[in-house]
């Protein structure tokens, strides 16, 4: 600080022809410009920060780590098995491999990972993908647009009123939910009924609950997970990519999925690249 004071000090000088200029009253000294600034700028900064990064974390992730994960099974977390017996789910549905999107129409971070999710749902056919609904409170269409979906799986049209919801994101009043049906064809009194009941409420409302059970915090959320009991190999290669997702800012955790196996829970819209690397570790 005495350094930045100097420094004014000879400016001051130069300006004035050599003679030291006095400071007016009531002028703010120097130092206590830069403090301010500096002040300023850090909380500029938090204020960034909290809008780039959700301070959420799905789950805390335990003492061992990929560094120091040897042996046997080590203590982790545990969650609730899926109900996949609710929602909509492809791919093949005797798999050990259970992929578990937890996803809010309304969020456009779920909007903007759509065709990577949808790329994994083509590469990986050998796996089973699950759609669960996680309509955040803070998107007040997010509700009624999952319980359209819903009601558009009554008709067996669930995928298509999906992805009508997401390429039509900013327009899901309750007036747009019933012209997506009548545009993929379905029988409007029936949806109309459905939708203005609010017959599927409860079950979005058991697919949210089983996400918070899970750990779930932010949407897009992930859980992937093997049925075929704990397995201290997969659970090392878990332990580091959840590692890596957590010095990227992604809340990760692994854990186990009582009554199934392994599995790591994460949340973010991640390049199809690190989906990829999640289901190649199950191999």
């Amino acid at each position: 600080m005495a350094k930045s004071s100097y420094s004014s000090k000879k400016i001051a000088s130069a300006a004035s022809g050599g003679k030291a200029v006095e400071p007016r009253t009531g002028a703010m000294p120097m130092w206590v410009f830069s403090v301010a600034v500096l002040i300023m700028a850090g909380v500029a900064f938090l204020v960034v920060s909290a809008g780039l990064h959700s301070p959420s974390k799905p789950i805390e992730m335990p003492q061992a780590n990929a560094s120091n994960l040897t042996g046997g099974p080590t203590p982790i977390p545990k969650v609730g098995r899926p109900d996949l017996s609710i929602g909509y789910s492809s791919g093949n549905s005797s798999a050990n491999i259970i992929f578990v999107e937890y996803s809010d129409f309304q969020c456009p971070y779920c909007s903007r990972v759509a065709p990577a999710v949808g790329k994994v749902r083509t590469d990986y056919p050998q796996i089973r993908f699950a759609f669960h609904h996680y309509p955040l409170s803070t998107h007040p269409d997010a509700q009624k647009a999952a319980e359209a979906a819903e009601c558009a799986g009554m008709q067996d049209r669930f995928w298509e009123m999906h992805n009508a919801l997401f390429s039509n994101q900013n327009d899901l009043a309750i007036s747009s939910l019933k012209g997506y049906a009548a545009a993929l064809g379905l029988d409007a009194e029936s949806f109309n009924r459905c939708l203005d009941t609010g017959q599927m409420e409860g079950a979005v409302n058991a697919q949210k609950l089983e996400g918070q059970g899970a750990g779930i915090r932010g949407t897009p959320g992930f859980l992937v997970f093997s049925t075929n009991g704990r397995d201290a190999a997969l659970e090392k290669k878990l332990y580091a990519i959840s590692d890596r997702f957590r010095g990227l800012g992604v809340s990760s955790a692994v854990v186990e999925v009582q009554g199934a196996g392994s599995g790591i829970v994460f949340a973010g819209a991640m390049p199809y690249s690190d989906y990829q690397s999640v289901l190649d570790a199950f191999n």
